[in-house]
């Protein structure tokens, strides 16, 4: 348990950025709904897909560096070390694992399966991002 100068409260300043961080994840899940997982969905060819990756990759890779930034600045100085080996981690992780799995839905059920998956897990984070903020 946290003792009682560690707990963030609204008047500290980690407090905003907590907050700005729910509200950046969740504005920017609902942008990735709109604006990938459905044409993602409904894409035929390779050429779709092509399209698609390069605002796909623009927004994730913002996303990757601002969620750094805002990570950092959340946890004590002693710790910083401790987080980003763990956000590595997971993103090391998940480049490792997600070429298998896309090949396996690509395989099974072609390339619409990308843009339903990612709209069903879009709105998983959102879902429990939001329960998160009003909890």
């Amino acid at each position: 348990k946290k003792s009682e100068e560690e707990k963030c409260t609204i008047t500290d300043p980690r407090y905003f950025l907590i907050m700005l961080l729910a509200w950046s994840l969740i504005l920017f899940i609902l942008r990735l709904i709109v604006s990938i997982c459905f044409p993602q969905a409904l894409m035929s060819n390779i050429f779709h897909f092509c399209l698609i990756c390069i605002p796909m990759s623009l927004g994730i890779s913002a996303f990757y560096l601002t969620t750094n930034s805002i990570l950092t600045k959340i946890v004590p100085p002693a710790d910083t070390g401790a987080m980003l080996g763990m956000n590595m981690s997971v993103h090391s992780l998940i480049r490792s694992v997600s070429p298998t799995i896309g090949g396996f839905l690509y395989q099974l059920y072609g390339y619409p399966s990308f843009g339903y998956l990612q709209f069903a897990i879009n709105l998983l984070v959102f879902f429990y991002v939001f329960r998160k903020i009003y909890n």
